[in-house]
């Protein structure tokens, strides 16, 4: 019987530490471009938590490469680049500890990038395609 109490006690102990770390997964930011609005999925670290107590941010974003929109921030933010190999499209992502970069197409990458996160869904980023100077809101998930 101590046996049976003890299992069940841990088993509802892990279940709230499942809990927490989904809701910690689960953390996420809007994002607006033109009249599209986008739901970011945040990565679970300490770049993406210092963007977030950034917002709301309102910035122009430039494009390059005809596969991202880029904008130097005004404070650099921690960083922990790494290797991706692989951008995907809708991959939110820092250059360097100070370039915001949002990819709107997929491809290959020998630069190394910090992930913040990643908009949610298979979304349609033609908003973002397109080759001028997008205006981007970025604001706090509600």
């Amino acid at each position: 019987m101590g046996k049976t109490v003890l299992f069940a006690g841990l088993a509802f102990m892990l279940s709230g530490i499942s809990s927490a770390l989904e809701a910690e997964e689960s953390a996420q930011m809007k994002m607006i471009v033109e009249d599209q609005t986008f739901e970011v999925v945040l990565e679970q670290n300490e770049t993406a938590a210092s963007f977030l107590k950034m917002l709301p941010l309102t910035v122009e974003m430039a494009d390059l490469n005809a596969n991202e929109k880029y904008r130097y921030l005004d404070k650099a933010l921690p960083s922990a680049p790494e290797y991706v190999g692989q951008i995907a499209s809708g991959d939110v992502m820092l250059f360097g500890n100070d370039c915001l970069v949002i990819f709107y197409k997929s491809f290959q990458t020998s630069y190394p990038y910090t992930k913040i996160g990643r908009i949610a869904g298979l979304p349609d980023l033609k908003s973002l395609s397109e080759p001028n100077t997008v205006r981007v809101v970025f604001s706090g998930g509600e």
